[in-house]
């Protein structure tokens, strides 16, 4: 019995170690590991966020701050880069003298006196100005540059002085004039091909009058200035469409003298 006995507290004994084939651990074995799993956590979050301060993240895009912050700088060194690159790109072009204004689709067009002036991508300004500067080019008959932001009252010579784009026009014609002071000017008025012939002639000679009356209410001498109306001679598209007959109806300028 008592062989029995000591076997029975051996297996009992052993049993208190072992359950199955699974490890007894100590008690509280796992708190060293949670702390462990704790500090690692901190210590990544710790990381993350000195390195937030940089302004970047691991893509390297600028943080939301920098954006805000900075952003507006960045647009601005960028624009003049592209300034700078239009500019290159040209030379030996008629509008040599531009580089891009804010607005899409406009240019600024630096005058001999220093002015900038603003203006259509190839419009009259820029064109205007190139040809002025251009010794290699010499004044003929047959070179004439259409205004392109100028609106008239329907069937009337009275211009819309309440439209910014006419008003824009007429101050920019202003100063390329003031600031060439030897460049003389000849107006030249257009019609589309409907209605009466004689109406339309004196309508159009009646428009080319109107821009120079308010050219020279802007301090240009009367007699650098001329004025002529075509009626539907001339006409740059088909009077067969209404697109056609709208490039019709216009307001051209050539140099006479510079």
């Amino acid at each position: 019995m008592a062989n029995h006995d000591a076997h029975h507290d051996g297996h009992d004994h052993d049993h208190d170690h072992t359950e199955g084939n699974r490890q007894y651990y100590p008690k509280g074995w796992w708190i060293p590991l949670v702390a462990l799993v704790v500090f690692a956590i901190g210590f990544a979050g710790l990381g993350g966020w000195l390195f937030s301060l940089s302004g970047t993240d691991r893509w390297g895009k600028h943080s939301a701050h920098d954006e805000h912050g900075h952003g507006g700088h960045k647009t601005e060194m960028a624009a003049h880069h592209d300034g700078d690159k239009h500019e290159a790109d040209l030379k030996n072009t008629p509008e040599n003298d531009s580089m891009p204004a804010a607005d899409s689709g406009m240019v600024m067009t630096k005058l001999s006196d220093g002015k900038e002036i603003s203006g259509a991508t190839n419009g009259i300004e820029s064109m205007l100005v190139s040809f002025i500067n251009d010794a290699a080019r010499p004044v003929d008959k047959t070179t004439w540059f259409t205004f392109d932001r100028l609106v008239f009252e329907t069937g009337k010579s009275t211009l819309n002085l309440n439209d910014a784009g006419t008003l824009a026009q007429l101050d920019n014609m202003a100063a390329i004039l003031k600031s060439s002071p030897n460049v003389a000017l000849k107006i030249g008025g257009y019609t589309d091909n409907t209605g009466n012939k004689e109406a339309n002639q004196k309508l159009s000679q009646q428009r080319a009058e109107s821009v120079m009356a308010e050219i020279v209410k802007r301090g240009i001498a009367a007699n650098r200035l001329a004025a002529e109306g075509y009626g539907d001679q001339f006409p740059k598209a088909d009077n067969a469409t209404e697109e056609g007959r709208a490039q019709n109806r216009r307001i051209d300028v050539r140099v006479t003298k510079k």
